[in-house]
């Protein structure tokens, strides 16, 4: 955790170290060796201090990200997750980082059981404009459902999460990011249907060592459900 914040920072401060020296450069042998007219170097002066703007605030929203996902993942500290990830959204004016705060926000609302905002969330067109978002939206919705009881509902979504996850050639040529491990959601599936000899039979097949804190706890608490659930019918 100390690393990842260690290398965001110094990515940080080497980029504004790299924009300064740019900045000397263009003022010491570019611009007055190539620009005569006051007017063309200040339209030049405008626009580069504009793009260095930009890309530093970018790079602090990287951080700002960066923070609020080791909050969320590795701490398990929702509220600091959330603070972090309010004050990248307030910094994004330009709106590059509005897929990744989607996502964040269903994550978000997923672990603090906010069932309306997460559906309310989920109306965002965002949502359909590629084939990673889509999954997140068909998996949250998936969730919604299922967490409702309408299992019909849930069924249909889960499908089209399934067809995905089987389809190796389109998450391949569409760069679609699986970012919920499989074993996890065919799991919460058999829960809810009470097949529970098959959820933990899912949870097996997940590999322990490559997940996040949060995912970890996750795998736990739906492997002590199934076996609650069960009692003595496993």
């Amino acid at each position: 955790m100390k690393k990842l914040l260690k290398n965001s920072v110094f990515r940080i401060l080497i980029t504004i170290a790299g924009t300064i020296s740019l900045f000397i450069f263009l003022f010491t042998y570019i611009i007055p060796n190539t620009l005569s007219s006051p007017l063309s170097m200040g339209i030049t002066i405008v626009m580069f201090v504009g793009f260095a703007i930009i890309f530093v605030v970018t790079m602090i929203c990287e951080l700002f990200y960066d923070e609020s996902t080791k909050a969320l993942v590795i701490d398990v500290n929702l509220e600091k997750a959330h603070t972090w990830i309010l004050r990248m959204k307030k910094l994004d004016i330009l709106g590059w980082y509005k897929d990744r705060y989607l996502v964040f926000m269903t994550i978000y609302y997923h672990d603090v059981d906010d069932l309306d905002a997460l559906e309310s969330l989920l109306t965002h067109k965002t949502f359909q404009s590629n084939h990673s978002m889509k999954l997140v939206h068909n998996y949250n919705q998936f969730y919604l459902n299922m967490k409702r009881n309408n299992l019909e509902k849930a069924n249909e979504y889960y499908s089209l999460v399934k067809q995905v996850y089987k389809d190796s050639e389109l998450v391949k040529r569409e760069k679609i990011a699986l970012v919920y491990p499989y074993g996890l959601i065919k799991a919460e599936k058999n829960i809810a249907h009470g097949n529970y000899r098959q959820a933990l039979n899912d949870l097996k097949t997940v590999n322990f060592r490559l997940l996040n804190e949060r995912e970890k706890a996750k795998l736990n608490y739906l492997k002590y459900q199934a076996l609650y659930l069960a009692g003595n019918k496993i």
